[in-house]
């Protein structure tokens, strides 16, 4: 048990260091919470019964495995967000009027590539109960473009790294019913750069602003059925992050402390699952997320300068998955899955921080049982977007509202993305 906790202590350690995010769910919701889910591009999530990690999106899937089991797990998340510049610019006051000039700057790529790790520990309690602990990353964004970009006053780099420590119980009630729940430890860092306007023929400054918080959640979970059939709904709280840090313009000489409200949304994972034959098994989920939380984007200030707010007016989301298994041999599980993601921003309020659109994933992957105690997960998913409009104005001088204004106006194009998955399963006894 000493040697168990301290594998969980440095995979804790190890995803807090790793958790480089970049969200290609929804939003800014990371669906690669599963490499095995990964494969049937996450239907069944949570009541599959193939992997511990089952518990993030419905805890009382812990009752379908038994013993105890350690789960690594690590996505590469490869993205592209190629923008068009057609038609941006500005408009500034002068002695005569209003001058409105074409904006200046490239289009740029705000993709890249990140690094997503997971971590499931479970274990048999007394009493038809068993145990679980995962460690994840469910929010997370990366985007960044280069420092002269057409855009950069609105956004140059925006990323969000979230760290959720989250202990679960899972209680078996009688031969068809299983319940479970625990606790989230959310941990958040944020950090948001763009350029400072100095002047139309002066250089520009740049601004940052860094900020993180701890915050509390928690989840619930309820599962019917026997293991030819079976239906599970799993709930995930909203989580109310505060992150508190500095806005610095080095340039300008200006230092100040900041903070952020964003209330993380609520999810909802219906699942079921149906063993067609021996070989052959049938899955699918509906996750809806209350995005409509997220109504916009304030940053306070302490020194004086007028809060920076950015209008979200998000929608709530559904995403729709099928997948199966296919159980080859003893050996192998080979995978397949389908699944329909939509966007809750809608194109007037799109913005180069987070310019999100609709997907599709496409996905496959499977398992091999290297020993009677070492599993192997793999997944791939490539996932299709449509090209999005971007049509996003800022104020250049924040005391002075309206006096001179930025519009960045085009068209987000190939931003479609590959995932690459692989976990390993360690059963540490009964």
């Amino acid at each position: 048990m000493k040697n168990t906790s301290k594998l969980i202590g440095a995979g804790v350690i190890a995803i807090s260091s790793l958790a480089s995010t970049g969200a290609f769910a929804a939003g800014f919701q990371i669906s690669e919470t599963s490499v095995a889910g990964l494969g049937r591009a996450f239907a069944g999530n949570g009541i599959a019964g193939d992997t511990i990690s089952d518990m993030f999106a419905n805890p009382a899937g812990l009752m379908l495995r038994s013993g105890s089991e350690l789960e690594l797990g690590l996505h590469i998340l490869s993205t592209s967000a190629d923008f068009e510049n057609r038609g941006s610019t500005q408009r500034l006051a002068t002695p005569l009027g209003f001058l409105t000039v074409p904006s200046r700057g490239p289009g740029s790529d705000g993709g890249g590539t990140s690094a997503i790790p997971n971590l499931y520990y479970a274990t048999d309690l007394s009493n038809g109960m068993r145990f679980g602990l995962s460690v994840t990353s469910p929010f997370g964004l990366v985007t960044e473009y280069d420092d002269d970009w057409v855009g950069r006053y609105q956004a140059i780099k925006s990323e969000l790294i979230t760290v959720d420590i989250n202990p679960n119980i899972a209680y078996q009630v009688n031969d068809n019913v299983s319940v479970g729940g625990g606790i989230s430890v959310l941990l958040a860092d944020t950090t948001l750069t763009r350029a400072q306007f100095t002047g139309p023929t002066t250089p520009d400054a740049a601004a940052s602003i860094t900020g993180d918080d701890v915050a509390i959640g928690f989840n619930l979970g309820l599962m019917v059925g026997d293991e030819d059939g079976r239906f599970g709904i799993g709930y995930r709280s909203e989580v109310d992050v505060e992150a508190e840090g500095d806005l610095r313009i080095p340039l300008a000489g200006v230092s100040a402390g900041a903070a952020a409200d964003v209330t993380l949304p609520q999810t909802l994972y219906l699942s079921g699952f149906k063993k067609v034959s021996d070989k052959v098994d049938l899955l699918g989920t509906i996750r809806w997320t209350g995005w409509s939380s997220f109504e916009e984007l304030r940053v306070r200030f302490d020194n004086g300068l007028p809060d920076a707010v950015t209008p979200e007016n998000w929608d709530d989301s559904v995403a729709v998955s099928l997948g199966l298994n296919y159980h080859l041999d003893d050996r192998w599980t080979l995978r397949g899955g389908l699944a329909v993601d939509d966007s809750p921003v809608d194109d007037e309020f799109r913005t180069a921080r987070i310019p999100d659109t609709d997907r599709t994933w496409v996905s496959f992957g499977g398992s091999y049982q290297a020993s009677e105690r070492t599993r192997i997960d793999f997944g791939y998913a490539h996932i299709f977007t449509d090209d999005v409009p971007l049509n996003e104005s800022v104020n250049l001088v924040s005391t002075m509202p309206g006096a001179a204004v930025d519009n960045v106006r085009g068209e987000y194009t190939d931003t479609d993305a590959n995932l690459l998955s692989v976990s390993i399963n360690i059963a540490l006894g009964k």
